[in-house]
């Protein structure tokens, strides 16, 4: 029981360390490496270095390989063919880790506010007739979108922008798409598979 407290004591405290804690909770099954972890958190290497230690040192996090495929690459011959892999040392939740779903619930309580927060936003983007939530707003999987946005004159690149920092925040790339509201009716008269399956899964309208 102490070492489990005295874990849960070094866990708090620094920023960074929250945003990886949830990368990695929002990412259960992915392995990710030094330098993406860099890039998403915009963290110095040595500061990142140090969490990542602390990481490991309480237990959530564990060493993993990243496995890349390499584009198949012309040999001597026009048809031979060569297939290549390349791994990357990396990092990835531990499932064993002792506090893990009181941990996953806690971070993913972050998300109402989020996905709140984002159909603010979008309202003011163009004429929007409804922006529909799945995936990792709802924390379920199998969704073809984490967000679809239905209306006209939507503003793109501004949505762009949103969005990539609510990524920052959730440290997890969100799925989204635009349609048309004529085409939406349209496919969705049609029992489109792509409008089909979003309804029929756990979506919320906003």
């Amino acid at each position: 029981m102490t070492q489990k407290k005295s874990a849960l004591d070094e866990l708090f405290g620094s920023p960074l360390r929250a945003r990886l804690m949830r990368f990695f909770l929002l990412n259960p099954e992915t392995v990710l490496t030094e330098d993406e972890l860099r890039k998403r958190a915009n963290a110095s290497p040595v500061a990142l270095k140090n969490e990542l230690h602390l990481l490991l040192k309480v237990g959530f996090i564990k060493r993993g390989v990243k496995v890349v495929d390499i584009p198949q690459i012309p040999g001597k011959k026009k048809k031979l063919k060569i297939h290549a892999v390349r791994r990357f040392p990396g990092f990835i939740i531990n499932e064993s880790f002792s506090f893990l779903y009181e941990f996953r619930e806690l971070f993913l309580s972050v998300i109402p506010a989020a996905r709140a927060a984002i159909a603010k936003d979008v309202k003011k983007l163009g004429k929007v007739k409804v922006v529909i939530v799945s995936g990792i707003f709802l924390n379920v999987s199998g969704s073809p979108v984490d967000m679809l946005i239905v209306g006209e004159n939507i503003k793109t690149k501004r949505l762009e922008g949103i969005l990539q920092r609510f990524e920052r925040e959730l440290g997890k790339d969100l799925v989204y798409a635009v349609m048309p509201t004529q085409e939406f009716e349209y496919r969705f008269g049609m029992s489109d598979r792509f409008v089909d399956t979003l309804l029929s899964g756990p979506h919320e309208t906003l």
